[in-house]
C-alpha cells in the first residue's frame, strides 16, 4: 500500500502541476497533507512537511535539467546529492528507471540472506558499508548467473514471508 500511496502522491502533484521548477514549499505541503482515498479508506501521506522540504529543494536546484540519465552509476551519484535520498533509494531509482544491473537495492532481507549465504558478515552494516556490500552482492549474483534484480526480488519475497526462519538461522550461526 505504501507504494500505492507514493504513486497517488506523485499523481496528485502532477495533476496539480506542482512538479515544476520553483514550486513553493507551501503548495507542496498542502498537496501532501490532504488524505488520499485508497482501497476504500482515507490514508495520510507520512511526513508531509519533510517531503515538502525535500521536494522544494529538488525543484529549486540549478542543475534540475541536467540530470545525467545516460549512465546508471553517474545518475546514482547525482541522486545522492539530493537531500533525502540515500544509497538504497538512489539505487532503487536507477534500477527501475534505467533497468540497471550495476546496482543493488540492499535492505534487511538481502542483508540477512547475505549473512546466511556467507557473502556478508556480522561486521557489515548497510548504512556504512553499502558500496562494499553491493560489490559482494553483485559478484554473488554474477557467480550464480542470475540478474541482480531477479535475485533481490526472489530473496526479498522469500525472506519477507520467512523472516522468522531467517532470524532463527542467524541466531544458530552466532
Amino acid at each position: 500500500m505504501r507504494s500505492e500511496l507514493g504513486l497517488a502522491a506523485f499523481e496528485r502533484l502532477q495533476n496539480h502541476n506542482l512538479l515544476q521548477p520553483k514550486t513553493g514549499y507551501e503548495e507542496l505541503l498542502t498537496a501532501l497533507s490532504v488524505p488520499f482515498f485508497i482501497e476504500g479508506r482515507f490514508v495520510r501521506y507520512r511526513f508531509p512537511k519533510q517531503k515538502a522540504i525535500f521536494l522544494t529543494a529538488l525543484l529549486n536546484r540549478s542543475d534540475l535539467f541536467e540530470i545525467p540519465c545516460d549512465n546508471d552509476l553517474v545518475l546514482r551519484e547525482w541522486l545522492l546529492t539530493v537531500r533525502g535520498i540515500g544509497m538504497k533509494t538512489a539505487s532503487w531509482i536507477v534500477r527501475n528507471w534505467l533497468c540497471s544491473e550495476n546496482v543493488a537495492i540492499l535492505d534487511i532481507h538481502i542483508h540477512r540472506a547475505g549473512l546466511i549465504a556467507g557473502f556478508f558478515n556480522d561486521e557489515n552494516h548497510i548504512e556504512k558499508d553499502y558500496r562494499s556490500m553491493e560489490k559482494r552482492y553483485l559478484e554473488f549474483s554474477a557467480a550464480l548467473g542470475v540478474s541482480p534484480a531477479n535475485l533481490d526480488s526472489l530473496i526479498w519475497l522469500q525472506l519477507k514471508s520467512a523472516n522468522t526462519l531467517a532470524i532463527n538461522i542467524l541466531k544458530q550461526k552466532s
